[in-house]
């Protein structure tokens, strides 16, 4: 994983978030993940009609659902990375 030391202040501007749209062709169900400032974004991004939205709806929800079980885990140790 590459983290990039972005100033979140620039001036008059602030940025609230860093966002990346992948393009992709065909039966596709992708997770975009990002950081920015001690935050995580996740974006689900399927193609329709190949894949259903209730189907992508029950695809996401799983995904959170297993990363929150993994985050309630006592035997599992996150690292911070350095800042």
């Amino acid at each position: 994983m590459v983290k990039l030391n972005i100033p979140r202040i620039y001036g008059h501007f602030v940025i609230e978030s860093i966002r990346f749209a992948p393009a992709f062709k065909g039966n596709t169900f992708v997770a975009a993940i990002t950081t920015f400032a001690g935050k995580m974004h996740i974006n689900f991004i399927f193609s329709e009609p190949s894949i259903s939205y209730e189907t992508a709806d029950f695809l996401a929800n799983n995904v959170i659902s297993g990363i929150t079980e993994v985050c309630q885990r006592e035997d599992v140790y996150f690292l911070e990375l350095p800042k």
